[in-house]
């Protein structure tokens, strides 16, 4: 099964950032969306694990030991750049994701191949259609936003599908 480890977002921060995907949708971005229900922010993707890797996985997550911690969305981003986006992105402002982050890839043993930038993908671009109006719609935003507690990460599997991925929860994981 293809998994990764996250942190999911409070329903107020998923309404906010569903209303941006609408926005973006409404400029006639050729993009595929995710479900807004299922918004998180990736710490680590795994790939593709067998149950027995993922009992060992979750083993390993529960050594994981990290306060709870505030964090709030904040800005609107494109990877690799506004001109040449390929994933539309809403960052966060939160020392505490980057430090859990480290800790879980340790954990893992996982080597990092790219520094971590925390994030929720919003659309992933499939053409430049209208990616200059999508850009000038993000740097116009002052997207923030209330903060909340981040209490848990989770082991979430991914199932693809035609209409996209259905992420499950395969364990949860509490910060102290």
């Amino acid at each position: 099964m293809r998994c990764f480890v996250a942190v999911e977002l409070p329903p107020e921060a998923k309404a906010l950032l569903s209303r941006v995907q609408h926005d973006a949708m409404n400029l006639g971005v050729n993009a595929s969306f995710p479900d807004g229900r299922g918004l998180h922010c990736t710490l680590a993707f795994l790939g593709e694990k067998s149950d027995d890797e993922v009992r060992q996985t979750m083993a390993q997550l529960q050594q994981v030991r990290h306060n709870k911690f505030a964090a709030q969305v904040a800005g609107l981003g494109f990877f690799p750049s506004p001109a040449f986006g390929r994933v539309f992105w809403a960052g966060f402002e939160s020392p505490g994701l980057t430090e859990l982050q480290k800790k879980i890839v340790e954990a893992l043993a996982l080597a990092e191949d790219k520094p971590f930038a925390p994030h929720v993908t919003l659309a992933r671009i499939r053409s430049k259609t209208n990616l200059p109006g999508l850009a000038s719609y993000a740097q116009k935003q002052a997207l923030s936003s209330s903060p909340f507690t981040v209490a848990e990460f989770v082991l979430k599997k991914s199932v693809l599908s035609p209409t996209g991925a259905i992420h499950e929860t395969i364990a949860k994981f509490a910060l102290v």
